[in-house]
């Protein structure tokens, strides 16, 4: 977590999270995210899901008591928590999702009541960027990356009923990143 921040866009990414919101974060990992947004102060409440209940764990553990953050262990078939959210987070999640499990993991995000959603992942298209990610992967989590490009991506949130506001490139160092800002339809 320490040198998570120097690789990934989180300083741009914090810009498309609206001062005081209330976020839900798929995927949150050991909760990283979060920490950053509550400790700049951007949001006023934070949850975290993650299938690793190891990491759950951890950033149960990380959780300063003044902080407005729970950090849940929810199985891929779990309903999310069903609370008021003004946004959605997905960061580098899509691409640890089996292939056929992908589109209906996006599809999800319409069963929320949020407003907007903040997605990142890895871009295919940036070849040597998407190896130098592949290599990261398979030495870090031991897992092979399921890239999806942007393309299908934003095609798959616009289906669960969203508008695309913004989709953007922040490679940092080896790394290719895209973001989507999506908003909910009207």
């Amino acid at each position: 977590m320490t040198y998570r921040p120097r690789i990934c866009p989180y300083h741009t990414l914090m810009q498309h999270v609206p001062q005081g919101a209330r976020v839900l974060d798929v995927g949150c990992g050991a909760g990283l995210w979060l920490f950053l947004l509550a400790r700049f102060r951007q949001i006023a409440e934070g949850v975290g899901i993650e299938v690793d209940a190891r990491k759950v764990a951890t950033a149960n553990a990380l959780r300063r008591p003044d902080e407005k953050l729970r950090f849940l262990s929810v199985d891929p078939g779990d309903q999310w928590p069903q609370q008021e959210f003004d946004s959605l987070t997905m960061i580098d999640v899509l691409h640890h999702v089996t292939p056929d499990h992908q589109k209906p993991l996006l599809q999800r995000i319409a069963e929320t009541s949020v407003r907007r959603i903040l997605f990142k992942d890895i871009d295919p298209a940036m070849r040597l960027r998407r190896t130098m990610n592949t290599l990261h992967d398979l030495v870090v989590t031991h897992q092979r990356p399921w890239y999806r490009p942007v393309e299908t991506v934003c095609r798959w949130i616009e289906e669960a009923g969203f508008v695309i506001r913004e989709q953007s490139w922040a490679p940092m160092f080896w790394y290719g990143h895209y973001f989507v800002v999506a908003d909910r339809a009207a």
